[in-house]
């Protein structure tokens, strides 16, 4: 249970941007999602509109909760296994992500994932942790979990980590020798800074 794409289908994705989204990729979005040509492009104006409002981030990040459940209701009603997950950061990880990801020169945009970060909002009660993660994320604001590399035997062997039921590790007790770990060029893991993640179910449909 990640909130990484590469794992899960994500509901907002390039194709939900007009300016994201291929020609020729249309066609296998509309059949992938079940949706249509025109709901493609109210998706396309929706996302126009909520980019202008600072109400998601790109590429794939929400920034609040009412945002999350009008797209889905008003997109993907259709789609009855849906999961709205919450990603949160330890503080000093936040500084480190804001520090990495800040953006150099006036045309270069600035990820959701650290816009969002800088407000500093701390975790609150809502929603059911689910685990941790880890979490690798690559100059665009996409991000990859440790699964995309299958490296939980690395884990386990190297630093007695065990996953639980949801796939993801069950504690934070190791967080800072885990991300020492993820960001050890000599381990030949992704190339990209690595950071420690909770993970929380927030909304299940």
């Amino acid at each position: 249970m990640t909130c990484s794409n590469c794992i899960n289908d994500s509901l907002l994705d390039s194709f939900s941007r007009p300016w994201t989204i291929r020609e020729n990729d249309k066609d296998e979005v509309n059949k992938n999602f079940n949706i249509n040509s025109e709901t493609l492009n109210h998706i396309h104006s929706w996302t126009d509109k909520k980019d202008i409002e600072n109400k998601i981030g790109f590429p794939e990040l929400f920034y609040n909760i009412d945002s999350v459940r009008e797209y889905r209701d008003r997109f993907f009603s259709h789609i009855k296994e849906s999961m709205i997950l919450g990603i949160y950061l330890p503080l000093s990880e936040m500084d480190n992500l804001i520090e990495e990801f800040e953006p150099q020169g006036e045309n270069m945009g600035e990820i959701g994932l650290r816009y969002k970060l800088r407000n500093r909002e701390h975790d609150n009660d809502n929603g059911k942790l689910l685990g941790y993660d880890l979490i690798g994320v690559e100059s665009g604001g996409g991000f990859h979990t440790f699964h995309c590399h299958d490296l939980h035997g690395d884990l386990k062997r190297d630093l007695e980590i065990e996953l639980n039921d949801y796939g993801l590790i069950d504690n934070d007790t190791k967080w800072k020798e885990l991300v020492d770990y993820m960001n050890d060029e000599d381990k030949g893991f992704e190339p990209v800074p690595w950071y420690f993640a909770k993970i929380k179910l927030i909304d299940n449909e």
